[in-house]
């Protein structure tokens, strides 16, 4: 997979770094060069992440499956092992896309309190009363879902905030 990626990043550098227009389009040459190595470093970087199914999927995907995760945590349908299991699969990954992806502007700190809201979920999910009925000092939400939605929440709003600075959708993500 890792040589299959080089090859691809190979070829479409020399394609971004031709001087020939082919057509124009709204991006840059530099811009599609910075995209194909955002993608190849994304994609290797990711390495460290164990690989659940092996697909490269946008990270717009990632953000609507956690949203999904805490929906089905505010309904009461998930439990400790099933909110890992999820959010090994998207939370995970897409942390470490938003931390490794080079286009990110200096002023994103959005990786960084993703990392945060991610030690949170963890304890919450470690405490006993973390999916208990939870209701927010600074807001007065309630959370039906417990502490454990309120992080899954807070993760949800980091992601979508990170997706206003950095198009998502051309962020692609292998996990």
């Amino acid at each position: 997979m890792r040589l299959f990626l080089q090859l691809a990043l190979f070829c479409t550098s020399v394609n971004a770094l031709s001087t020939t227009p082919r057509h124009i389009t709204k991006a840059t040459r530099r811009e599609q060069l910075f995209n194909i190595f955002g993608i190849a470093i994304v994609a290797s970087s990711a390495t460290g992440v164990q690989a659940v199914s092996g697909e490269l999927v946008p990270a717009s995907k990632l953000v609507d499956e956690l949203k999904q995760v805490r929906a089905n945590v505010h309904s009461g349908r998930m439990n400790v092992k099933k909110v890992q299991a999820a959010t090994s699969k998207t939370l995970e990954p897409l942390r470490n896309a938003m931390e490794k992806n080079p286009l990110n502007p200096d002023e994103t700190i959005q990786p960084q309190i993703m990392k945060g809201h991610m030690l949170e979920l963890d304890e919450a999910l470690r405490s006993p009363d973390g999916f208990t009925e939870y209701v927010s000092k600074t807001t007065k939400d309630t959370y039906p879902g417990g502490k454990v939605e309120r992080e899954l929440e807070e993760a949800v709003e980091t992601a979508e905030d990170y997706c206003n600075l950095v198009d998502c959708d051309n962020l692609l993500v292998y996990r």
